[in-house]
């Protein structure tokens, strides 16, 4: 027989043991209390950020660029739906800034993601059309994304 809990921040393991014919039962207790507190630190600052980005009139967002400047959107707040009419699936394509941009407006896009990459924190002002046709005016500030060692990726 073995029995496995978790109870009180401790993470009990029993088992019967028989010796010489007689049975014994064998406990094992683990503290997990730091686990626990870990997991619900994680959980109330997952709670915070559904909470900003629900409640925020702006949006946020992670973008991969490539060699060929296609973008890619990794993940995007819900204000972005709020400010533009597009939702994420609307505009999850390598290219495509290029189909809600107006063409004039791409290459100080183009050139605050090169600079970026380059390590330097950017902003600008460009249109953006909305999915109703309307076009907007947006402010965006860049920021690279670096990883331990300082090195922009």
């Amino acid at each position: 027989m073995r029995i496995s809990r978790i109870c009180c921040g401790l993470t009990i393991g029993l088992g019967a043991l028989i010796l010489n014919g007689k049975e014994f039962l064998m406990g094992i207790f683990r503290d997990v209390t730091e686990r626990k507190q870990r997991e619900s630190a994680l959980i109330e600052s997952e709670k915070q950020h559904q909470a900003i980005s629900e409640l925020t009139t702006d949006f946020i967002y992670h973008i991969t660029v490539g060699i060929d400047n296609n973008m890619e959107i990794d993940w995007i707040t819900e204000g972005f739906t709020k400010i533009t009419g597009h939702t994420l699936n609307d505009v999850r394509f390598p290219d495509l800034w290029k189909h809600v941009i107006p063409p004039e407006d791409l290459n100080p896009i183009f050139e605050l993601f090169k600079e970026i990459l380059q390590g330097k924190q950017r902003e600008t002002e460009f249109r953006l059309r909305h999915k109703n046709g309307e076009i907007l005016w947006l402010k965006v500030y860049g920021k690279p994304e670096v990883n331990a060692d300082g090195q922009t990726v």
